[in-house]
């Protein structure tokens, strides 16, 4: 009879924007209005009105299913929208699906309703703006609420340099645009990320896409001012939406710091005219933050520098990133130098004393020091101005990144202009042949667009195509950064798992531990980056089948990961899930439980419900559940997750056909074998879409077909498909690969059922060998090949030395893991008992 089935893998507004500026806040005053309010939209009850704009209004909903309240934005459908605000609310749903990130709100479904209104609903976000939340703060500006705002101010900046690294420029940029949530004022006397309020980032409806939608809008837009006039940037100002990029979001976090700081704006612009408020934009100077400082304490000279940096009117002077303004204000809160002004030995001295607070005796010693310092300074100095160049080459580099990757999807995009019939794996193809000229005098992009492509590869299923990018990012990283850089440890990891999925389990673990070592020297043995790399080694060890050895590091990561004083990250989530899948191996279920649903909590805080990483963790749970025979808990978190990949992705992508089959993996445990069947039915047909109907995941869900067919007692149809799906397997993973030793077991077993003892040998004396080969002798699941050849060979009357040979083998290697109550070694006594040792 077969096995289970393998668990899955597992101011002043130019455009009328203010549908959204007060919409997703739950405390926003409903608009006054005589028109009548629905009481459903959908699958939306509508519980009030929180905002409406020129173009639509804003409900607060509840959706029915699942049970939650959100934000529904809905446009009106009549003539009054023309195109372009229709494109508009279009651009804003594709901007917002690109975004998962803590502090941007995000979008739950869009669509049209019967009666022909665009709809999208997202989060709806609690609290006050960002302007609110500063004046309800009774306490001056002293020393503790700079650093409080500060800090704020840097998650700020995070966020937004995260929608850059995904495309996306905000372009309207206000503190009516930012949410802040109930405030823990216990915490913020804290000065960690821990006590900070909560910020939600909101309205993306004047969001550009980089480089996708600039040609689409250039005729358009040209001439025409889009945003807020006092966050405006020079650029904006001029109305060139060619010169836009995401500097002109780090001028608008420029101007919100400037209000944070003082409560005042750069130009007063109340009492001018339009025009004369643009030029005022694009000429002026602002004024000098100094001149409108309320602060208890002189200004320091740094902050003033930090602003006046992001308010530069060209946008080569600015922060290249908001990555680089946001580590800027954190190397001012951590008295260290900033990036923005010339490292002078004075200033250098200055910041370190200020750091290291010497006692009295230091002013004896001065004189004695003073050559000392003179030689740390010049070394500071070189630092500061290599850190310099870094995050300006880290800006560069990723400007060159985004526009190759964007220039990869258009090819594959009709309306961009690619053509119609080309994959995404011709796409890849074309821009992969591109690399070498493309960056032949920048090998460190190249080696991140390789590790991008390799990525990418190895998604679409192409294992040799993504060994030769990851590889050759590997080289290009030792080469030109060094062994130890964190980069190259990046790089080893990923070329870790890739190993480990295709089997190749001993260059998983070698390439596991380089990236270790690597981290290690690079960031140090406290950083949660190594936690990653740890996790590297762990996934290696388990999936060759040894749990004990992926246990010590996976352990260590998650001593790591609760040690962040920045709180738990998604690697401490990924640590805890990877244990959970540890300990259920080797039988408590109860503590893996309890890991997995740790796992989710953590996912959980850091992200909304609808997100990929939240999706894993329950797929994690669900499995685990499934193992202790909760079947109804382990079924509804699969169904909570099928439904949120189908809202996320679609009905055909990859992560639904993983939920799917989990679920029949569920109803084949608790013996609904035609529920299993349907499921496995859908799992398969969405992954012929999703990969290509020869893809080795369409194999490996193929052959589930085959386990659940043979326990339905239809062995000819079991066959079949175990051989078409064993074929998938070897053509796209490699013949030797050890799942398809799993997968040959299997057939050996159905085929000495249906009488063919011929086949039933051959099938396991060729899973047994790729075992011996993949994984070696002393491997449990090369000697359970061992014992299941010698049992059916003395089934059949064999009574031979190579019987016994396996038989003892087998056990000697087993017992020692499993012990003597294994079901196998046990069989395996009983026929050595009779046939001799």
């Amino acid at each position: 009879m077969p096995d289970a089935l393998d668990p899955s893998e597992q101011g002043r507004d130019l455009v009328n924007d203010s549908d959204l500026r007060e919409t997703m806040r739950s405390d926003a005053p409903a608009a006054r209005s005589v028109e009548t309010i629905p009481e459903r939209i959908g699958d939306y009850r509508i519980l009030g009105v929180l905002g409406r704009g020129g173009m639509g209004v804003v409900y607060e909903a509840e959706q029915q299913t699942p049970k939650r309240v959100v934000a529904l934005k809905l446009i009106r459908g009549d003539a009054s929208v023309d195109d372009l605000h229709v494109a508009m609310f279009r651009r804003e749903v594709e901007v917002l699906a690109r975004l998962a990130h803590p502090m941007i709100a995000s979008i739950y479904e869009s669509g049209r309703t019967v009666d022909g209104q665009h709809f999208f609903a997202m989060e709806l976000v609690r609290g006050v703006t960002l302007s609110e939340f500063l004046r309800s703060r009774t306490a001056p500006l002293d020393t503790p609420e700079l650093r409080h705002r500060l800090a704020m101010f840097a998650g700020i900046a995070d966020a937004v340099h995260y929608a850059h690294q995904r495309g996306v420029i905000h372009r309207d940029l206000k503190p009516s645009n930012l949410i802040v949530g109930e405030s823990d004022h216990a915490a913020e006397a804290r000065e960690s990320q821990a006590g900070l309020p909560s910020v939600k980032i909101l309205d993306f409806g004047l969001a550009r896409i980089t480089d996708v939608d600039v040609a689409a809008t250039r005729v358009t837009e040209i001439g025409t001012i889009r945003g807020t006039l006092p966050y405006m940037s020079p650029e904006q100002a001029r109305g060139r939406p060619d010169e836009i990029d995401v500097r002109t979001d780090v001028y608008a976090l420029g101007v919100i710091l400037y209000e944070m700081l003082s409560g005042a704006l750069p130009h007063d612009l109340a009492s001018h005219s339009l025009i004369e408020s643009l030029r005022i934009i694009e000429k002026a100077q602002p004024r000098p933050l100094r001149e409108v400082w309320s602060g208890s304490k002189r200004l320091d000279d740094d902050v003033e520098t930090i602003v006046a940096k992001a308010l530069e009117k060209e946008a080569n002077d600015r922060y290249g990133s908001a990555a680089a303004l946001a580590e800027d204000v954190r190397r001012y809160l951590a008295s260290q130098p900033i990036l923005a002004r010339p490292p002078s030995t004075m200033y250098q001295l200055r910041k370190l004393v200020r750091r290291n607070p010497l006692p009295t005796a230091f002013a004896v010693c001065m004189l004695a020091l003073l050559v000392v310092f003179a030689g740390t300074m010049a070394y500071q100095a070189r630092r500061i101005a290599s850190e310099r160049d870094r995050a300006q080459a880290e800006a560069d580099k990723s400007a060159a990144i985004n526009q190759f990757l964007q220039q990869t999807l258009e090819s594959a995009d009709p309306n961009a202009g690619g053509e119609r019939d080309v994959t995404i794996l011709e796409a890849v193809d074309r821009s992969a042949a591109r690399i070498q000229k493309d960056f032949a005098n920048q090998p460190i992009v190249e080696a991140a667009v390789r590790m991008t492509l390799g990525a990418t590869y190895l998604n679409l299923g192409k294992y040799e195509k993504a060994e030769e990018f990851l590889r050759r990012a590997v080289d290009l990283r030792i080469e030109h950064l060094g062994k130890n850089h964190a980069d190259t440890a990046t790089a080893w990891g990923q070329l870790s798992r890739l190993y480990h999925l295709v089997g190749r389990y001993d260059d998983a673990i070698q390439t596991a531990l380089s990236g270790i070592e690597a981290q290690r020297i690079a960031l140090g043995p406290k950083h949660y980056r190594l936690g990653e790399r740890l996790n590297d080694l762990g996934f290696a060890y388990f999936h060759s089948g040894k749990p004990d050895e992926a246990e010590k590091p996976v352990r260590e990561a998650i001593e790591i990961g609760r040690a962040q004083p920045a709180g738990p990250t998604y690697v401490l989530a990924e640590s805890l899930s990877l244990m959970a899948d540890i300990v259920s191996t080797k039988g408590d279920l109860k503590q893996a439980v309890t890991l997995a649903r740790e796992s989710i909590k953590i996912t959980e805080s850091l992200n909304n419900k609808d997100t990929p990483q939240i999706d894993v963790a329950k797929n994690s749970l669900a499995v685990i559940l499934m193992q202790k025979g909760e079947f109804a808990e382990s079924e509804t978190l699969l169904m909570e997750m099928l439904e949120s990949q189908k809202r996320q992705f679609g009905e055909m992508h990859s992560q639904v056909a993983i939920a799917l089959e989990n679920l029949g993996n569920v109803y084949f445990r608790q013996g609904r074998l035609d529920k299993t069947i349907e499921m496995l039915n859908q799992a398969a047909a969405v992954r012929k879409v999703a990969y290509g109907p020869k893809h080795p995941t369409v194999g490996r869900t193929l052959v589930n077909m085959g386990t659940v067919l043979w326990r339905a007692g239809r062995l000819e149809e079991s066959e079949r498909a175990y051989r078409e799906g064993v074929t998938l397997m070897k053509e796209g993973m490699g013949k030797d690969h050890p799942d398809v030793a799993y997968v040959l077991a299997s057939i050996g077993g159905l085929l000495d059922q249906r009488g063919n003892r011929m086949g039933s040998e051959e099938a396991l004396r060729e899973s047994l060998r790729i075992r011996r080969s993949a994984l070696g002798e002393k491997h449990r699941l090369t000697a359970t090949s061992m014992i299941d050849l010698g049992l059916k060979l003395k089934s059949w009357g064999v009574n031979s030395n190579e019987v016994r040979k396996l038989l003892n083998e087998g056990v000697a290697v087993l017992a020692a893991e499993a012990g003597e109550d294994d079901s196998r070694v046990k069989a395996a006594r009983a026929a050595l008992g009779s046939t001799g040792k």
